[in-house]
């Protein structure tokens, strides 16, 4: 059996679950998932002067359900609040994301 990488429907189903349980359904859902080879797990990039944002999900991570759908939910909290940083606030968004969308079998 091979295993298989998470797809972008899948990662989409997972945005608009995550979305809407965790935060309230308020992210815009215009979204493209990108995939590159070097370094990193994820990263979100901002479209200038515009509120559009790209979340990229490493494709080596893709095999991996917890590192994708963690990462997922990580890059959204940056969609969330753009200028935040890794801080404590940060942090503290992060377990409540995890909470409230019931991620914690993902870590």
């Amino acid at each position: 059996m091979m295993i298989q990488p998470i797809s972008d429907r899948q990662l989409r189903y997972w945005f608009n679950r995550i979305n809407r349980i965790a935060f309230d359904g308020r992210l815009h859902a215009a979204f493209e998932f990108k995939n590159f080879k070097d370094g990193g797990a994820a990263y979100t990039e901002k479209v200038r002067g515009k509120d559009i944002f790209y979340i990229a999900i490493n494709k080596k991570i893709r095999y991996s359900p917890s590192c994708t759908i963690i990462s997922l939910a990580h890059e959204m909290i940056h969609v969330e609040h753009w200028s935040w940083g890794h801080g404590s606030r940060f942090q503290k968004r992060m377990l409540q994301v995890i909470r409230r969308a019931k991620l914690e079998k993902f870590l």
